[in-house]
């Protein structure tokens, strides 16, 4: 690292995740899954095959209902006690030797090595500290003219996995 780079860290970022974008961050995810590209194959060949033999109770039973569990599984997710601190106001510093992530109950500090992985969704960064876990970080929060250092810093140390 240059020291001109070393310099301008820590890349520090204030944001606060509202109920309405951990939604749309779970939308955006189930788009992107398999899951849902297996579920678009199969709602297509239901309705081709509906199409021919001219009965379409089946589709146009599956296709709510999964519509159905979706929405209920990401209301479930999103209203959860779990996940009630991750709605909290929060700075996060990162630095050369990781990430603090302060909030009003909690301070902690995470080793790059303890991240698995970082990926950007439509107008986020998801870092994850686990397979299932992750903290959010809205582009528009990244301090002018940083959003370059940002990606470089996580594809430095965490990779994109």
């Amino acid at each position: 690292m240059t020291g001109q780079s070393a310099a301008r860290l820590p890349i520090t970022i204030e944001s606060t995740l509202t109920k309405q974008v951990y939604a749309r961050i779970l939308l955006l995810l189930m788009l992107r899954s398999w899951g849902f590209r297996l579920f678009v194959a199969i709602a297509l060949f239901g309705g081709v095959m509906s199409y021919y033999s001219g009965d379409y109770r089946i589709v146009s039973i599956f296709l709510p209902a999964v519509v159905l569990l979706y929405a209920i599984q990401v209301s479930v997710a999103v209203m959860s006690t779990k996940n009630r601190n991750a709605y909290l106001p929060a700075t996060y510093d990162f630095a050369e030797s990781g990430v603090t992530i302060k909030k009003q109950v909690s301070r902690n500090t995470l080793k790059w090595d303890a991240l698995a992985k970082w990926k950007r969704v439509g107008r986020y960064y998801l870092v994850y500290a686990s397979r299932h876990n992750f903290f959010v970080i809205p582009k528009s929060r990244i301090p002018g003219g940083r959003t370059d250092a940002f990606e470089a810093l996580l594809s430095r140390k965490i990779g994109k996995k």
